[in-house]
């Protein structure tokens, strides 16, 4: 944290947010002291509760008195908050966000086939060329970065705003389950050929067999993220 001579409220807010963004601060955990803080942002108690209780009000974090600040924990209900934060969610609802994706994304294919132009296929197109690109240099978090375009792609590709704006509120859960999987040997390559065979039901007009491999690219994702959570979870109990 930067240190914060005016102790304006606004900015200490900010500097948290980005904290919590950057995941320094994780969904669950909790804060530091107020007395901490006032020394971190090098001001006073005012300025310090002021913050939290706005961040309280956004859902963003809960004061518990005698306890402390927490960092809210990230469920379906809490990414509709205004903050919008891309923090990391909790860990063990990642199955439950993975069974709500796999019916986000039939629908968004079932559409696409149906709506999508020939720009719409061409962006693709170029996004799936530069995916092959960086899963051929093994440079994952750029990879992650194409494959989370795809799927945005795809999802105007529909010309839907709500599914457009829907988008945009999962973009946190997205992201995580995204950066997550891509760290997994062999994983990009097998990503790669999903998002192609996708892409070309959707550009042949074929709904059916587009919605089959949407299903079984869900269940490739699944499979490594119930490793994920597995694993999370016996070092949990180890530690």
């Amino acid at each position: 944290m930067e240190n914060n001579k005016e102790g304006n409220p606004r900015k200490i807010i900010n500097m948290l947010l980005e904290d919590i963004r950057n995941g320094k601060f994780i969904s669950g955990e909790i804060l530091p002291s107020q007395k901490e803080l006032c020394k971190s942002f090098n001001t006073g108690r005012g300025s310090i509760r002021e913050a939290l209780q706005a961040l309280e009000l956004a859902g963003v974090v809960e004061i518990k008195p005698g306890k402390g600040v927490f960092v809210s924990k990230l469920t379906f209900d809490s990414i509709f908050n205004p903050a919008r934060l891309l923090y990391k969610p909790d860990i063990s609802i990642l199955p439950d966000i993975l069974e709500f994706r796999e019916l986000f994304e039939i629908i968004v294919v079932i559409i696409s086939v149906k709506t999508s132009t020939d720009e719409d296929l061409n962006k693709i197109q170029k996004i799936l060329d530069l995916s092959k690109f960086y899963c051929d240099k093994e440079d994952k978090e750029n990879f992650s970065k194409m494959d989370h375009k795809f799927h945005k792609l795809l999802a105007e590709s529909t010309h839907n705003k709500v599914i457009k704006s829907f988008f945009s509120i999962i973009y946190p859960l997205l992201k995580y389950s995204i950066s997550e999987t891509t760290k997994i040997p062999g994983v990009m390559a097998e990503t790669y050929e999903d998002h192609e065979k996708i892409f070309n039901y959707i550009k042949k007009r074929d709904e059916e067999n587009a919605k089959i491999s949407m299903k079984e690219h869900m269940k490739f994702v699944k499979k490594y993220i119930d490793k994920i959570v597995n694993k999370t979870g016996k070092t949990n109990k180890k530690s």
